[in-house]
């Protein structure tokens, strides 16, 4: 099956057993990212264990059945349901339920219209594969296939009345899964639902030659700041495992640091966009999403902190150096490589309560401290006892 690398592993639902309609939205990309979010989550979802579970927009049937059968007898006990605006969703969901044996409670309704005051509270776990392409708004909620995209302006309409909707549906340990597009400005999504106490990371992205896909997940935290810079920006999603308010969980608990960040000096344009592009784009001399990491990095490391970062003659680490000694932070080369077409410097960073800002104990621009003496990588971690350790994608926000 295109796009599940976890059929394997455990029961899913199986394509030639799902039910089809000419007026039926088929699973594709979105529906095998979707299910890919929940197994890659399955330990946690079993942890949970959610009394009800509901899906939004049903369409075949492939995400609800998927779900039934990855839990399986673990969530013994746990109730189903699905609804869709598509009667024949609802004929096609059924039809794919009975050929994998499952059971779930099916409703032929506009996303929850008539169950929110029933459900209001009890969804341990909601799942919705939206309409989220970008449509003339005259095409939202058409009968048929069509309302399985159609999502109007920016692909929000139908998004931005699920929304409210699912909050008020999830208990208080409830988890909603969403997918997205880029188009639909997932960042704006994610900071709406952070005002209304919602945390949320990426569980799933996936690109294709016509969309990127995120596939987010939210719970409740009452703990949660507005802090714009822990979630996703319209142009680059926040990589998996540093989306989840990383800036706040980890706070001065990273002992180990490591960083290969996108260094090359490129137009600010370039920065940030998707594909490999974002692993070497460093915008003007290669510094824009070096000098985003540094204050995370001051921010996650602990007293005992170590952060190794590579860096290029060109974004003058000898200027970064000295912008993190202002910060009480020590520097020195552990590695330095020279190529053809560039100069490689390993830094090692930190926290020295003593240090002064002698410019000549970092790195100047035109030279840098031999490798002959300062230690090498292998041996600072073999020397270095930790039990908290972070490596923070090139892609970091």
């Amino acid at each position: 099956m295109p796009g599940n690398s976890f059929e394997m592993s455990y029961k899913i639902a199986q394509i030639r057993l799902v039910s089809s309609h000419p007026e039926v939205y088929e699973p594709c990309d979105d529906s095998f990212a979707l299910v890919d979010a929940l197994l890659s989550d399955r330990n946690n979802l079993l942890e949970l264990k959610p009394m009800l579970c509901m899906e939004v927009g049903c369409g075949s049937g492939y995400v609800i059945t998927s779900l039934m059968l990855m839990l399986g007898e673990e969530a013994n006990g746990a109730q189903f349901i699905a609804t869709d605006i598509n009667h024949h969703a609802i004929k096609v969901t059924q039809e794919t339920m009975e050929a994998h044996g499952v059971y779930a409670e099916l409703i032929n309704t506009d996303i929850a219209s008539g169950l929110e005051n029933r459900l209001a509270g009890s969804v341990d776990l909601l799942v919705v594969n939206p309409p989220y392409v970008p449509t003339p708004e005259d095409e939202v909620g058409r009968e048929g296939i069509a309302s399985a995209w159609a999502g109007g302006e920016n692909g929000r309409s139908v998004i931005d009345k699920i929304l409210p909707v699912a909050e008020k549906l999830l208990s208080k340990r409830g988890w909603l899964y969403m997918v997205t597009l880029t188009a639909n400005n997932p960042s704006q999504i994610c900071r709406q639902m952070m005002k209304k106490g919602y945390a949320s990371k990426i569980v799933v992205q996936r690109s294709t030659v016509e969309e990127s896909l995120h596939i987010i997940k939210f719970w409740k935290d009452n703990d949660i700041e507005a802090d714009t810079n822990d979630v996703i920006t319209n142009s680059k999603a926040v990589p998996l495992g540093i989306v989840d308010s990383v800036q706040n969980r980890l706070a001065g608990s990273v002992d180990l640091l490591v960083v290969n960040p996108p260094y090359v000096p490129t137009p600010e344009d370039e920065v940030g966009r998707e594909g490999i592009a974002s692993a070497w784009a460093g915008g003007e001399n290669g510094r824009s999403v070096i000098d985003k990491i540094l204050p995370v990095a001051e921010k996650l490391l602990s007293k005992r902190g170590w952060l190794y970062m590579v860096t290029l003659t060109a974004n003058n680490p000898s200027q970064i150096c000295r912008q993190m000694m202002k910060k009480g932070y020590a520097s020195k080369i552990v590695v330095q490589r020279s190529t053809v077409e560039e100069s490689l410097h390993i830094i090692k960073f930190w926290k020295d309560n003593d240090i002064e800002a002698d410019t000549n104990d970092v790195i100047t621009n035109s030279k840098a401290v031999p490798l002959g003496i300062v230690d090498s990588v292998r041996s600072q971690i073999q020397r270095l006892s930790f039990w908290g350790s972070c490596d923070i994608n090139t892609t970091t926000n």
